[in-house]
């Protein structure tokens, strides 16, 4: 998994939309589809195992801290985009909860 994970991160790093695209989807099939047409097969399970890990991951990194001016702008579908997996800050718009 920690692979598929690092390749995750890097096809969102390295593809201009992708992260936004990606968490724009509505469900684990979707996601499913996309990301097997970029050339990573992940099964659901996987996905959704990968959600579970990058909303703790989002969770863990604020918890009990105030959030600073810079984190606010960075703000995008209801976690900080700067604490995923090489992803830049800001890059995401959709709600990594729904799928």
């Amino acid at each position: 998994m920690e692979e598929k994970m690092k390749r995750f991160g890097e096809l969102m790093a390295s593809n201009e939309g992708m992260a936004e695209e990606v968490y724009g989807l509505e469900t684990a099939e979707e996601v499913q589809k996309l990301l097997t047409e970029k050339g990573l097969d992940l099964t659901l399970e996987e996905i959704h195992q990968m959600q579970q890990l990058l909303v703790k991951m989002a969770e863990e990194s604020l918890e009990g801290k105030e959030m600073s001016e810079e984190d606010l702008e960075t703000v995008a579908g209801g976690i900080r985009a700067s604490i995923l997996p090489d992803l830049p800050p800001g890059t995401l718009s959709g709600d990594i909860n729904k799928w």
